[in-house]
C-alpha cells in the first residue's frame, strides 16, 4: 500500500521553493497589508477585495 509520504515530502518541497506571492500576482493585483497581501479573488467575481495571502505560511484565503 502507498502511503501520503511521497506526496507530502513533495507538497514541503514546493512551498518551499516556490513565492505564492509571485505566482498569484501573475493573475491578481495584490496591495501589502501588514505581514499579508490583499486582492481580489480570481475564484469569483466580486467589488471589495477579500483574497489574501500570506507569504510567510505559504497559503491563500477567500472571506467571500
Amino acid at each position: 500500500m502507498r502511503t501520503n509520504d511521497g506526496w507530502e515530502e513533495a507538497k514541503n518541497l514546493v512551498k518551499e521553493r516556490a513565492d505564492l506571492v509571485e505566482i498569484v500576482r501573475e493573475h491578481v493585483d495584490l496591495k501589502r497589508s501588514g505581514f499579508r497581501y490583499l486582492g481580489s479573488c480570481p475564484f469569483h467575481q466580486e467589488k471589495t477585495p477579500s483574497f489574501t495571502v500570506h507569504p510567510d505560511q505559504q497559503f491563500y484565503h477567500c472571506f467571500g
